[in-house]
């Protein structure tokens, strides 16, 4: 009884434990199986310029992570944002099992008709490699008239580096009519158009400050020379370009639901019948952006590129030498003023003769279409008979060549400083009856001395020893100067070249230590002046391209140098946050191109 008892109590534990091994094996099973990539389209046939949302589910991966789309030269498939995540719990009998679903949204984009094979999508998982089914989708050509379609205008054809260009962006959306309902509203229309899915580049900002656009009812013909009611919307903005080439305006892709049968709600218009998804993109291919020309630019030019007045005032117009006058300079021009800088007066040599000038380098006070610069001068002599023409030099886009405008001479009338006379008694005993009369002798140099016998005394000088040693010690002392004087010329020579090799390690220093465009702009015209040895404090802009110039750096690196320089200079003189807007990579590129082109004299 006792072995048979035994007996049947092992093999009850071998089935239990046989039963948990299988039950174990089937869950696995089953977790493996709960795994899966499946990918859905929205519709079975479009046009050229309908949109397909292609929709990739993931289900109970490892690890999240975005599949691999196919690539294809017949589409492009784009990844529209971040997943969509779905998490359940359930308890069923006691037992919780859980699941997750991650749904990753791309648009196909096709670049030819017929029938197009996609897929399939691909996620690798802990090793695992799991694949989407492959699906097909009709591609047609798009209708002879066009639902939608997405413009940039610019005000010319041919742009410059640093311009304030005023863009357009034109969405044209058909005018729908139905039967029953007539023709949508312009307000309905611009609903159509789906902002959170669109790419608005350049114009973004205005989307999201809710910047209303400007509306127009248009007709304008298709291909087929018919005439077509459209609504046009306009946003406007302005624009900067900091490359040349083609004029980048960003990611610009506006997606729109356009109606294909409407029926009425107690509130709105409805959609009866799916709507088309339209996208559409604007061509900019034949709008150019070129650099400001280094050639026959004007020693006086700052940045300034548009066409410009500019007057001056003063106050008061009498004063002494020496005393403060107030100069205004007032510029009037058809670009925006906010990165002009003040005209460089430190650079005018009739009124730096003249005239004691403060700081320059001012941002000046913008008010409407004019732009104040305030600074104090002072006369250096009474002879000074007005403030001279002072320039301002721009570069007129239009025309494509530099301009130079100079102010009217302010006349002004100048006298001697004023000089406060005070009496001074040596005696100290000032009794208030003026200075004393003087008195003429007869004698001459001799009535300076009361004994005549003392002006015939032998005023023989007797040399010590000590006098010989010091009359030695001068040659010495001059051959001594000599050598330190030397020494020190070549020691002035050798820390030249140290700072020579040391610039490029300095600019990095900088550009980390102050990431502003004021420091990036303090940055690249420091490295200048040392790989040049110019004194820092003289290296302005043009004086940095006339050194780089000198020692022989190739001109498509000056171009590149002056290029980031205005643009460093506009954002400075514009104000506002001083956070770097620019691309620092860009700079310490250019200096090391610098670094390798500048020729060591």
């Amino acid at each position: 009884m006792v072995v048979g008892d035994s007996f049947r109590q092992s093999a009850h534990r071998s089935i239990a434990t046989g039963l948990a091994f299988l039950f174990a094996l089937l869950a696995l099973q089953a977790s493996a199986a709960a795994q899966s990539i499946t990918a859905t389209h929205n519709v079975r046939a479009a046009s050229m310029d309908e949109i397909v949302v292609i929709s990739v589910e993931i289900s109970n991966p490892n690890q999240a992570s975005t599949p691999e789309p196919p690539t294809s030269d017949d589409y492009n498939l784009t990844l529209r944002g971040g997943p969509s995540e779905q998490r359940s719990v359930s308890i069923i009998n006691g037992r919780q099992t859980s699941s997750a679903k991650y749904t990753y949204q791309y648009v196909l984009s096709p670049h030819k008709t017929g029938i197009l094979t996609i897929g399939p999508f691909v996620l690798k998982d802990n090793g695992r490699e799991l694949r989407s089914n492959p699906f097909r989708v009709k591609i047609t050509e798009s209708a002879e008239t066009k639902d939608l379609m997405v413009e940039v205008e610019a005000p010319r054809k041919t742009l410059f580096v640093g311009e304030a260009v005023e863009l357009k962006l034109h969405i044209w959306l058909r005018v729908y009519e139905q039967r029953g309902i007539g023709r949508a509203e312009a307000g309905y229309m611009l609903q159509r158009v789906q902002a959170s899915t669109s790419s608005f580049g350049i114009f973004t900002d205005l989307i999201r400050q809710r910047v209303p656009p400007a509306v127009k009812e248009a007709t304008r013909k298709n291909d087929q020379g018919k005439a077509v009611d459209y609504y046009r919307y306009t946003f406007t903005t302005t624009h900067y370009p900091s490359r040349p080439g083609k004029l980048d305006v960003g990611d610009i892709r506006i997606e729109a639901l356009y109606p294909t049968l409407l029926r009425r709600t107690v509130f709105d218009w409805d959609h009866a019948r799916a709507p088309r998804r339209l996208q559409a993109q604007p061509d900019v291919g034949d709008i150019v952006v070129k650099a400001v020309p280094l050639a026959g630019r004007p020693p006086y030019y700052r940045n300034a590129i548009g066409q410009f007045t500019m007057q001056a005032s003063a106050a008061p117009r009498s004063a002494a030498v020496g005393d403060p006058i107030t100069l205004n300079l007032r510029l009037t021009g058809n670009s925006p003023l906010d990165g002009i800088a003040a005209p460089k007066l430190s650079e005018v040599a009739p009124l730096t003769e003249n005239f004691e000038i403060t700081d320059d380098s001012l941002a000046g006070v913008v008010n409407g279409n004019m732009k104040t610069f305030s600074m104090t001068i002072r006369p250096r002599h009474e002879d000074v008979k007005e403030i001279p023409a002072l320039p301002l030099a721009y570069f007129d886009p239009e025309r494509e060549q530099y301009d130079t405008v100079w102010t009217d001479p302010i006349p002004l009338a100048v006298r001697a400083a004023e000089r406060i006379s005070v009496p001074v008694n040596p005696e100290g005993n000032n009794d208030g009856n003026g200075p004393t009369e003087l008195t003429q002798v007869d004698d001459g140099l001799l009535a300076n001395r009361t004994h005549i016998n003392d002006l015939l005394t032998s005023q023989g000088v007797a040399i010590t020893a000590l006098d010989r040693v010091l009359l030695a010690a001068c040659p010495l002392l001059f051959v001594g100067v000599v050598v330190f004087a030397r020494a020190r010329s070549g020691g002035a020579h050798v820390e030249e070249r140290k700072r020579r090799s040391r610039a490029l390690q300095e600019a990095e220093r900088a550009l980390t230590a102050d990431r502003s465009a004021a420091g990036a702009l303090h940055a690249m015209l420091g490295f200048v002046a040392d790989v040049t040895g110019a004194p820092r404090a003289a290296v302005a802009r043009g004086d940095a391209i006339r050194l780089l110039q000198q020692h022989d750096v190739p001109a498509d690196v000056m171009q590149r140098f002056d290029t980031l320089v205005t643009d460093l200079e506009a954002a400075q003189y514009a104000g506002g946050s001083t956070e770097a807007s620019f691309d620092v990579t860009d700079v310490r590129n250019t200096l090391k191109a610098i670094d390798r082109g500048v020729s060591k004299k």
